[in-house]
């Protein structure tokens, strides 16, 4: 899937809930999680409170360091950009 065209892309309540949870699960703290993605503490933090919306980057170095597959999110979130995206246009 080519997400390169996409700046940042929306979570659902339940991936951003998949993401504290596995984190949780590995007994990692955000600064942790923010170490290994190479990013400050607070985009974690803001990330899981749906306060920022994470780059595909971002995202998919994200999904890895944890283990997770969010793939059908990920689908769901471009159709509904690009929907957004061609109503703008």
């Amino acid at each position: 899937m080519d997400l390169s065209h996409f700046k940042t892309l929306p979570l659902s309540e339940s991936d951003r809930a998949s993401l504290v949870q596995e984190r949780d699960r590995r007994g990692l703290t955000q600064q942790q999680v923010a170490d290994a993605l190479s990013v400050h503490r607070v985009t974690v933090a803001k990330v899981e409170r749906g306060m920022q919306q994470p780059s595909p980057d971002l995202l998919v170095r994200w999904c890895e360091l944890l283990g997770l597959n969010l793939q059908l999110s990920l689908q769901l979130a471009v159709k509904k950009k690009s929907k957004k995206t061609t109503l703008k246009s």
